[in-house]
């Protein structure tokens, strides 16, 4: 399994350096060390990402590689100040991707599921027209648009989905593989794939290039440069939160909720592993979606599997040609095989965008921002005026799409909207000033007695839980109301110990413990609010429950 993963990630890992060596005209040594380094690199984060090093780390299997977001700055990087540069601002942006995980608690409101999911649409959707050239061929080539790129494209998907479908536990566990296997195959035996550029390449060895080193001396004329490399990185922190939430949806058959602490720990560890990317002297590295769809598609989300998978990148770094083949796989097997994980991929984004239900606002985020992305991946809004400086953000419809997605969220977010907030001390005598403020509402908002029965009553049962359960606590409860046309919704925070309230059931016999008799309160709550809702970020307990309007 963990071979099978690597099969998925390990073409794409290095296509990206292999993409700028050539295009940045680097010698076939520094080629070899930058493919050495990115390779390297990625199997030391994948290992962070998926064991979790307190707080670094998601805990899933998440694997990770070069960007794709990344490869027109850091194009523009090697042509203005070569690899130096191009490390130096990987090192930069990752801190934005730091900051991003540390503020988590804030950031979540506006990068919602809706944007993840919006994102992980995206990438499908930008990755498309390179998967269609990668099976029809360039433009130009001698097989263009050939009878063999054809047909080995559609055996691959043919047999992929064969084995999916129809084959047993094993085979289908398999599916991706032997759908690779029978392309490659295919691919042979009508002599469109040439081995012999491997005879070049040592069975064992390091790359014989250097360590390019990190740029010191930065000025004013750097700061475009930055700027683009932080809109990337803000395209790939909103991606790999994306990632984040829909490996926890595929890998737990009981997914109930999000957990934020591990959406936290999925952006340390690929700021972690950017700024390691900068030290090596090669380009930043994300979350890989693809994945993803193989863990749906597979069933299996085991650590382990990803761990093995981990070491074997990493060792493939020492057998050249090994990588190389990898590298070198037929355009159209990988393109039929990319295709079926990239309609999983987008089947997970629509999942995720649907997670919390699709209001006007969502909705209207989501066409947007979907028609933003689908424009600049397909370079249609009036290409002969965009400076040419602005093409590397502009022409990326994840980061355009992303960044709108943001946006718009944002702006939502912001909106000015009809609401009051209480701050309150931890004491349970404290909640006669709670029922006494929201009584206030009655009139202020124009709220049926019904109403306020019920936003007293949630309020006060979980004010009355944290405080005769909570035994270590800081700061003050904080209570904020949203009043809307359907619903009021209702968010509670605070510093405490407590256990999760929307896990709580009701008891099954009328003996209860004095624990049940402490969580009676909140079984009312489940039953007069909805979606009731209790995250734990970073000690903070963020709870949040809807009261049905009148």
């Amino acid at each position: 399994m963990g071979i099978q993963h690597v099969l998925l990630v390990f073409s794409g890992t290095v296509l990206g350096p292999i993409i700028i060596a050539r295009v940045s005209n680097l010698s076939a040594e520094q080629t070899e060390y930058i493919v050495f380094a990115t390779i390297i690199v990625s199997a030391v984060s994948t290992v962070i990402q998926i064991v979790r090093f307190g707080k670094v780390g998601s805990g899933y299997m998440l694997f990770m590689g070069s960007s794709g977001a990344y490869i027109a700055t850091c194009l523009s990087a090697t042509r203005m100040g070569g690899l130096q540069l191009m490390a130096t601002m990987a090192i930069l942006s990752a801190f934005l991707e730091l900051g991003a995980a540390y503020f988590i608690r804030f950031i979540r409101k506006i990068i919602t599921p809706a944007v993840g999911g919006v994102v992980i649409m995206l990438v499908t959707i930008s990755i498309l027209p390179i998967i269609m050239n990668l099976w029809t061929g360039a433009p130009g080539d001698a097989d263009y648009c050939s009878s063999p790129n054809l047909i080995a494209g559609l055996i691959t998907i043919a047999v992929t989905l064969f084995c999916a479908i129809y084959g047993g536990t094993f085979i289908r566990l398999w599916s991706p593989v032997v759908g690779i296997a029978a392309g490659v195959l295919t691919c042979q035996f009508l002599g469109i794939l040439d081995l012999a550029f491997l005879r070049a390449y040592p069975n064992i060895g390091l790359p014989r290039g250097h360590w390019p080193g990190i740029e010191v001396h930065l000025g004013a004329r750097h700061l475009p440069l930055l700027l683009a490399f932080l809109f990337a990185t803000l395209a790939s922190t909103i991606e790999s939160v994306g990632d984040s939430i829909a490996i926890q949806g595929v890998s737990n058959p009981d997914f109930r909720k999000i957990d934020y602490n591990s959406v936290q720990g999925c952006l340390y560890s690929d700021g972690l592993g950017n700024i390691l990317a900068g030290l090596c002297g090669t380009m930043p590295n994300t979350t890989y979606s693809g994945n993803i769809a193989a863990v749906e598609l597979t069933g299996v989300a085991a650590r382990r599997v990803g761990l093995f998978g981990a070491v074997i990148m990493g060792g493939l770094a020492f057998f050249p040609k090994i990588a190389y083949f990898f590298t070198y796989i037929p355009g159209p097997v990988l393109a039929g095989s990319s295709l079926i994980l990239m309609a999983l991929l987008f089947s997970a984004g629509v999942k995720l965008v649907n997670s919390n239900g699709i209001d006007y606002e969502v909705g209207l985020m989501i066409g947007i921002s979907l028609t933003v992305g689908i424009i600049s991946t397909f370079n249609l809004f009036f290409p002969a005026l965009i400076p040419e400086s602005t093409r590397p953000f502009l022409s990326n419809g994840i980061a355009t799409g992303g960044l709108t997605a943001f946006i718009l969220s944002l702006v939502f977010y912001l909106k000015p909207r009809r609401s009051a907030a209480l701050r309150l001390d931890y004491d349970p005598q404290k909640a006669a000033e709670l029922s006494g403020f929201i009584e206030g509402f009655r009139d202020s908002y124009r709220l049926s007695a019904k109403e306020v029965f019920e936003l007293q009553l949630g309020s006060e049962e979980v004010f009355s839980y944290i405080c005769n359960t909570a035994s270590s606590r800081k700061g003050k409860v904080r209570f904020k109301w949203l009043f809307e046309a359907d619903r009021i919704a209702v968010s509670v925070e605070d510093q405490s110990d407590i256990s999760e309230i929307d896990l709580v059931k009701a008891a099954e016999t009328n003996q209860l413990t004095p624990d049940e008799l402490r969580e009676l309160g909140l079984v009312i709550l489940n039953k007069i609010a909805k979606d009731v809702v209790h995250y734990r970020i970073g000690g903070y307990n963020s709870i949040s429950f809807d009261i049905a309007r009148e």
